[in-house]
């Protein structure tokens, strides 16, 4: 099997500048994510830690 370029992968995941305010919002997207998927599997104690850390983020915008 023939190894795949670096380069492919940033067209599946998104290029990232390096820039810090784009960490920050990878941050918030990654707490969106848990916590959309733990809503869709149901666990609830995850779902609510991750809105209340969605939230602490939100407040520093």
């Amino acid at each position: 099997m023939k190894p795949t370029p670096m380069g492919s992968a940033a067209c599946v995941y998104g290029k990232r500048s390096g820039r810090p305010e784009d960490q920050d919002g990878d941050s918030r997207r990654g707490v969106l994510s848990a916590e959309v998927r733990a809503g869709q599997y149901k666990y609830n104690d995850i779902e609510v830690a991750a809105a209340h850390l969605r939230g602490m983020l939100d407040a520093l915008r």
